[in-house]
């Protein structure tokens, strides 16, 4: 994988994220913070943790370990997530800028949080937060389905279609 299909991973599920919040700000409280018996338990902690995972990838990066993750209690409503996510966003591709080809293919050696040593090449972490974010952002459009909200479309290629139109 290339560093510019890795920009373009990373812009999907920016397009996808944003298409999703739309309908999330628009839920009351309860339907956001709902137990569906889901993995992380509600929309809220859904996507909390992530756009937490991105922050613990990003940290990865940047050459450190980190030791804990957001916290949802620190992002209670739509527009918390929203804003912190958007931050998270700025700084991913800010990163993103300022890598070189070639970096994608160098090891990335971190501790996980467990304090285990591991190693991989760089792009096969990218290539896990993208493909995190489309696992989790399916389990949202399904507990806003069966809350019976009308959900959206996020496959990539209507992200595709979409940016072909743009052109």
């Amino acid at each position: 994988m290339t560093l510019s299909d890795v920009k373009l991973f990373f812009d999907y599920i920016y397009w996808a994220r944003t298409r999703v919040l739309d309908i999330v700000e628009t839920l009351p409280q309860e339907q956001f913070t709902r137990d569906m018996k889901t993995s992380h338990v509600s929309i809220h902690q859904t996507l909390v943790h992530m756009f937490g995972s991105e922050k613990l990838w990003l940290t990865r990066w940047q050459g450190a370990s980190p030791t804990s993750r957001e916290r949802p209690e620190d992002y209670p409503t739509p527009a918390a997530v929203r804003i912190r996510w958007s931050e998270i966003e700025n700084e991913v591709r800010t990163f993103l800028a300022g890598m070189k080809e070639e970096d994608a293919l160098k090891n990335l050696t971190y501790s996980t949080l467990e304090g285990n040593t591991v190693s991989y090449p760089w792009w096969n972490t990218a290539a896990q937060v993208t493909n995190h974010s489309s696992y989790h952002r399916g389990q949202i459009i399904t507990m806003l389905r069966q809350q019976d909200v009308k959900a959206t479309g996020t496959d990539i290629i209507m992200y595709f279609k979409e940016k072909m139109k743009a052109q």
